[in-house]
């Protein structure tokens, strides 16, 4: 995939982004309602489209994010 990474197991670009967005979605004290859904659908497009071969990490607190983020992707 042009402009993608392979995994996010990589923790490449695309993975860094993914997770700056996921942690403002989810963890963030100071943003309003609105800045956090912004976090989330910029996460969720990246989880969707940026990665080619495997978008679940084998680390069990990252899993958690990316579940948190889109429900049900990791088993």
């Amino acid at each position: 995939m042009a402009g993608g990474d392979a995994t996010i197991e990589e923790m490449g670009a695309w993975a860094a982004q993914f997770y700056f967005h996921a942690w403002v979605a989810l963890f963030s004290a100071n943003a309003d309602d609105q800045t956090k859904q912004l976090a989330r659908t910029s996460a969720e497009q990246i989880i969707d489209t940026r990665f080619s071969q495997s978008k679940c990490p084998t680390d069990p607190a990252l899993k958690t994010i990316v579940n948190e983020i889109k429900k049900g992707l990791c088993p």
